[in-house]
């Protein structure tokens, strides 16, 4: 799947990583390219790392991640979005209204918020019946689950393409409510 990274954060890079790691066509993009620099040294660092301990073997890591320079290139072909900014609400919501209108028709978008609602993140975008929130749990390579939120207007067959997409890669999902509790395993999670 062609996968892409919005935020070049330590979430970011893991997620990019761990996707990498299962052979999925990743591009990364950041607002800040230093971000990006480090998201893709971090990358190559830990595919050195997972082969080093035989954990990948040539089965895995065949797509090299690749940076885009802007948001339109970023989404561009995108199958798969995940959103790894700051947790701030106003930022996301115009990441999102502005991605929302350039994604192809059949993009699924998602939000890696902790504590913010998918309704009020999506409040300004349109296409809502592809967005959720997927919470990635950390760390991202060693937890294979990850939490799905779907939004008011998130449509069934969005949530079945998220599910199967991550039961392909050998992942677990956890499907919640919007005001349900969410999964905090480590203290690094409650930030």
């Amino acid at each position: 799947m062609r996968c892409s990274i919005i935020g070049c954060g330590i979430l970011g890079q893991k997620i990019a990583g761990m996707l990498a790691f299962h052979n999925q066509a990743v591009t990364i993009f950041d607002s800040n390219p230093q971000n990006i620099l480090l998201a893709l040294q971090s990358a190559a660092k830990f595919r050195e790392d997972m082969l080093k301990q035989h954990v990948a073997t040539a089965n895995n890591f065949q797509n090299p991640i690749l940076s885009a320079q802007s948001l339109n290139e970023t989404c561009d072909d995108a199958e798969f979005i995940f959103e790894a900014i700051a947790e701030d609400l106003s930022a996301k919501q115009q990441l999102f209204a502005e991605i929302s209108k350039i994604i192809s028709e059949n993009c699924i978008f998602s939000s890696n918020t902790l504590n913010l609602t998918i309704e009020d993140i999506s409040k300004d975008s349109v296409n809502k019946d592809r967005f959720l929130g997927i919470r990635f749990l950390y760390p991202v390579h060693l937890v294979p689950e990850v939490e799905i939120t779907p939004g008011d207007q998130t449509t069934k067959n969005a949530i079945s393409r998220v599910k199967n997409f991550f039961l392909d890669m050998g992942m677990k999902c956890v499907e919640r409510e919007p005001d349900g509790a969410r999964i905090v395993s480590n203290p690094i999670q409650m930030e």
